[in-house]
């Protein structure tokens, strides 16, 4: 219902960026579909926090009303940046799903530890009140009829606006670890890396080593649930186009 309400009011050349998040993990990145080429973005490193100084560059790139979602303990790490959308009145609105933690940590120790957390839990701010402290309209918001209420307002508002989203009145995701299983095992997972034999940089690629070590984390995690996984490769020309995608390895 979320991504739903967010597409249908949104622009089709509106700028969508995703931190490294559940609710992007789970929502944005399966049910917001992208309606036109250079309206998305989300960091490739698997580290969270850039998603709101990404969504800042975004907006002034654009001139355009950027959304960015994030969850509490990412957008902690770089919340100054907030200050900046507020100077410049960037139009910006940013989407804090607040379950007092981090989730993806806490879905990992609750499967590998039999629901067992260990310093995940964060004293999270009241976002909204963070924000009018630097000078940006914001509001906390429990239930999807409020959020959609709040979207509506920060949509017509000019400059920077924050909804600090309380994820645990939302159904079915009750937080997340121990208070919220992954739902059905996956059949496949399936993870790419990207080769280009003409500038390895600008597609990404050129380094499946340091790919390898990003994803080593989900890598054991998948192994830990039994799910199978299969490497594919986009393999790219010299003239940027797409040659195909190639089955490197089913374990």
């Amino acid at each position: 219902a979320i991504m739903d309400h967010l597409r249908s009011s949104m622009d089709r050349d509106s700028v969508f960026v995703r931190d490294m998040t559940m609710p992007a993990y789970a929502w944005g990145n399966e049910w917001f579909p992208i309606l036109a080429p250079n309206t998305t973005m989300n960091p490739n490193s698997g580290a969270i926090g850039p998603g709101l100084p990404m969504a800042n560059g975004a907006a002034v790139a654009s001139g355009k009303k950027t959304v960015v979602i994030h969850g509490d303990g990412g957008v902690m790490v770089h919340i100054g940046e907030l200050s900046t959308a507020a100077q410049y009145d960037i139009p910006i609105v940013l989407i804090v799903f607040t379950d007092g933690g981090y989730g993806v940590l806490r879905g990992i120790q609750a499967q590998r530890f039999e629901d067992r957390n260990v310093g995940v839990n964060l004293a999270t701010p009241n976002f909204a009140l963070l924000a009018r402290g630097m000078g940006v309209q914001g509001e906390q918001v429990k239930g999807i009829d409020e959020f959609k209420a709040a979207f509506t307002k920060a949509m017509s508002t000019p400059g920077p606006y924050v909804i600090d989203v309380d994820l645990r009145t939302l159904e079915p995701m009750q937080g997340f670890g121990k208070r919220m299983g992954f739902g059905k095992k996956p059949a496949l997972l399936v993870i790419d890396f990207i080769n280009a034999f003409n500038d390895p940089e600008e597609f990404g690629g050129g380094n499946i080593q340091e790919a390898i070590d990003n994803t080593a984390e989900l890598l054991d995690v998948a192994r830990h649930l039994d799910i199978p996984i299969c490497f594919t490769s986009h393999v790219y020309a010299e003239d940027g186009s797409e040659n195909g995608i190639f089955n490197l390895k089913s374990p």
